[in-house]
């Protein structure tokens, strides 16, 4: 593992060109990868099993990000911030996805729980119109209040029936989309803790980043998963890879 002007020339394993890597192993360019098995352009992956774009991922098949958003219609992409997922898309912060579409800030999907400036606009299960249900079929709402004890009752302000229980004005229903203290609690669907995915199935975040080995955890900002190229403070701590600390010259080989 040559270095040349404080750069690895090895194409073997990882070199660097003027401080990057020129590796199709781990090639870098500019000094961000370029290599289709975790490419970086411009700072960013390329690379279909993680390419970023612009400092986004931009896969298809596992969370590509656009504009520092998910563009993945097959998990959870986002645009400009939200989910603009089929499955679960965001628009504007919103969802606009048919399983559960959120347009404006509100959910658009008459099939689950559709909102409406803010509201749910679905008569199946639990429209809402001007913060309150409008579904005599349901729960219906007059003057911010549940006019149907046969439903979805409220007490203090909170849902009181199995099908559909709010607790602390948050949804406690596994089966459908539980909240907790204004987060999901539901492990089935895509729970959120402290406003954080805690469900190791999906795309579990704490503290705001991935913390799920199976697809690409985070660890105080950084990836902490060895099988495919985790950080720590920033720097790579793969011994399987090429692990950095807190120098591109400073390479740490671990046998």
């Amino acid at each position: 593992m040559p270095i040349v002007n404080g750069t690895v020339d090895n194409p073997n394993i990882m070199p660097f060109v003027n401080g990057t890597v020129d590796n199709p192993n781990m090639p870098f360019v500019n000094g961000t990868v370029d290599n289709p098995n975790m490419p970086f352009v411009n700072g960013t992956v390329d690379n279909p099993n993680m390419p970023f774009v612009n400092g986004t991922v931009d896969n298809p098949n596992i969370m590509p990000f656009v504009n520092g958003t998910v563009d993945n219609p097959n998990i959870m992409p986002f645009v400009n911030g939200n989910v603009d997922n089929p499955n679960m898309p965001f628009v504007n912060v919103t969802v606009d996805n048919p399983n559960m579409p959120i347009v404006n800030g509100t959910v658009d999907n008459p099939n689950i729980m559709p909102f409406v400036n803010g509201t749910v606009d679905n008569p199946n299960i639990m429209p809402f119109v001007n913060g309150t249900v409008d579904n005599p079929n349901i729960m219906p709402f007059v003057n911010g209040t549940v006019d149907n004890p046969n439903i979805m009752p409220f007490v203090n302000g909170t849902v009181d029936n199995p099908n559909m229980p709010f607790v602390n004005g948050t949804v406690d229903n596994p089966n459908i989309m539980p909240f907790v203290n204004g987060t999901v609690d539901n492990p089935n669907i895509m729970p959120f803790v402290n406003g954080t995915v805690d469900n190791p199935n999906i795309m579990p975040f704490v503290n705001g980043t991935v913390d799920n080995p199976n697809i690409m955890p985070f660890v105080n900002g950084t990836v902490d998963n060895p099988n495919i190229m985790p950080f720590v403070n920033g720097t790579v701590d793969n011994p399987n890879i090429m692990p950095f600390v807190n120098n591109a010259n400073c390479v740490l080989w671990i046998l």
